[in-house]
């Protein structure tokens, strides 16, 4: 519908002026003023990778179907997602730089449980998990009472579920392995001694 792509374009006009405004208010500003608007800036950034992220996707697909209608047929290459969701990464990578900024130079911050929250779920969605973790772990010990400790709770058991499902998979395809080699060793075995007691 046109009034949500209107509406769309008006947003991420209003978000860019706030970022260019942030980026030309935060050299002039110390403290915690200054960690108040960095994170905000993150925020932004996020806010625009994801945006572009969907946009880019919708690209993708939209490339995708061109090329299952004709540009396969005529030797087009396939169109790969990474190359639509480039630009969003690099909203991500600047949302993440300016959390890192945070955190580095606001140690005091009122509000780091949440920017710590905020970094290691960026990180976790780049694919970046031992840094997540990190993340996660350090805002459990610095502020076990936040209210985002719950959720990072959540987040840290996602991926030892993870783990765990990796390694009970694998052990489960070992075990298979065994039992299907002990048992056409087995089979061999038995048509070896026929095979002798035959001739």
């Amino acid at each position: 519908p046109r009034a949500d792509i209107d509406y769309d374009l008006e947003a991420a006009k209003k978000r860019d002026e706030q970022i260019s405004q942030l980026q030309k208010i935060i050299p002039r500003v110390q403290g915690e003023p200054r960690a108040d608007l960095l994170f905000r800036l993150a925020e932004l950034w996020w806010e625009k990778s994801r945006i572009e992220a969907r946009t880019g996707i919708l690209r993708y697909d939209e490339a995708m179907s061109a090329w299952i209608d004709g540009g396969e047929k005529a030797g087009a290459p396939e169109p790969r997602l990474s190359d639509f969701l480039k630009e969003s990464e690099l909203f991500r990578f600047e949302a993440l730089r300016t959390y890192r900024d945070v955190l580095d130079n606001h140690p005091g911050y009122a509000r780091r449980d949440e920017v710590l929250f905020a970094d290691a779920y960026n990180k976790a969605e780049l694919g970046r998990r031992e840094e997540a973790i990190a993340g996660y772990v350090e805002l459990l010990r610095a502020f076990p009472r936040s209210r985002f400790a719950g959720d990072a709770q959540v987040q840290l058991g996602v991926f030892r579920w993870l783990f765990l499902f990796i390694f009970a998979f694998f052990f489960y395809v070992v075990i298979l392995v065994i039992v299907f080699c002990n048992n056409f060793s087995r089979h061999c075995s038995r048509k070896s001694k026929s095979f002798i007691n035959a001739t």
